[in-house]
């Protein structure tokens, strides 16, 4: 098993305001913060979204 690089891990106030924008998109409101951006930063492949 290789060890795990940093650039693998999020932060938590990475992962906390991921989950914030998630809720407000889900509530049908406009995400204020950068959970999309940070998403897009770290998983670039997006691998939950291919069939």
């Amino acid at each position: 098993m290789r060890p795990r690089r940093e650039q693998d891990w999020l932060r938590f106030h990475d992962l906390v305001r991921i989950m914030v924008d998630a809720d407000m998109k889900a509530a049908g409101l406009k995400p204020i913060g950068a959970g999309e951006e940070i998403i897009a930063r770290k998983f670039p492949s997006r691998w939950w979204e291919h069939d």
